[in-house]
């Protein structure tokens, strides 16, 4: 049975040199639309799909039922008339430390930019894309959602519409978990930070609290974890300011004429943060829709993909 994706690589000059040690060679699946080898003078408009932390983009295009399933979902909504045709593109984003911080800096590599400059002018320079701003949406869960978020934030201008799937990094009240999970582990990552373990046999959460911490507390003088551990109140409270409640003051102005849209569901942890902040969007001027769904942070990843991708789809021909 043929692949319901292209395989597509790029050498990232944005990420060539990290100090991780990431192969600055990066995988990407590609879906293309039914149409796309039959009418080889038309152009799609791109959707750029972020996986979360601990995902892959493979995961993306599960044959299981209730699992995300980008072309079976998008089968379903091209015969019901809900999409028009697109191009949806997933990159491969694991790391050695399980998944990138979607940063910018020289210890994990400069990701914004591979998104925003390697990424698209591969894609649109290999595949017949509509190209510009307004023909781009970003879409992530989860830590991808984050990244959607940080792109909006950091790199303005590179995508008119973006849709974030129960975003995590919210609120800075949620620097109280990272206190508890630093606490809990706290040997293990000294062991780690001396040499006395290898960084492959941390677990997850490890890598998630390291993957933060080398996008607030980066060190390149620091190896192999290449970040300062947190040991006074004001290295928590530079990692508390990286939330995106603590960003929307300062970088939110970009974003008054961006097509948002957020969901989270009602039994995730992040909810009233979340409310939280699309409250604080709209009113610092950015309108921001928001979808609630009743579930958990990953349950509904393959359910929420049918108003999803319907609500991409008409942001993105509602610039035609």
């Amino acid at each position: 049975m043929s692949l319901p994706y292209h395989h597509f690589r790029l050498h990232s000059p944005a990420l060539a040199g990290n100090l991780l040690q990431d192969n600055p060679v990066r995988e990407a699946l590609i879906y293309l639309p039914p149409s796309y080898h039959k009418q080889s003078d038309r152009c799609y408009p791109v959707v750029y799909l972020l996986h979360g932390f601990g995902g892959t983009a493979k995961g993306w295009f599960s044959e299981q039922q209730g699992e995300p399933s980008l072309h079976l979902t998008m089968a379903q909504l091209i015969a019901t008339k809900q999409v028009e045709e697109m191009i949806i593109v997933v990159p491969e984003n694991s790391t050695r430390f399980t998944c990138t911080g979607y940063n910018n800096n020289d210890v994990q590599g400069h990701w914004l930019d591979f998104i925003c400059h390697d990424l698209v002018n591969a894609i649109e320079g290999e595949y017949r894309c509509l190209g510009g701003a307004k023909h781009r949406a970003l879409m992530g869960h989860s830590s991808g959602a984050d990244a959607v978020l940080k792109t909006l934030f950091y790199k303005p201008g590179f995508f008119q519409h973006a849709f974030a799937m129960s975003p995590a990094n919210l609120h800075n009240d949620s620097i109280t978990f990272f206190k508890q999970l630093f606490n809990d582990n706290h040997t293990t990552l000294m062991q780690a930070a001396q040499g006395e373990l290898a960084i492959e046999q941390l677990d997850v959460w490890q890598h998630l609290l390291l993957c933060r911490l080398q996008g607030a507390l980066p060190d390149v003088n620091k190896p192999p974890l290449y970040c300062r551990l947190p040991e006074q109140e004001s290295d928590w409270l530079q990692l508390a300011n990286t939330a995106f409640n603590c960003v929307i003051p300062t970088h939110g102005q970009h974003l008054k004429d961006v097509n948002i849209a957020i969901d989270i569901g009602s039994q995730e942890d992040t909810h009233q943060s979340c409310l939280n902040l699309v409250k604080q969007f709209n009113q610092s001027g950015v309108a921001v829709e928001l979808f609630e769904f009743d579930g958990g942070h990953v349950d509904h990843m393959g359910k929420s993909l049918a108003y999803v991708l319907p609500w991409l789809s008409r942001a993105l021909t509602s610039t035609d």
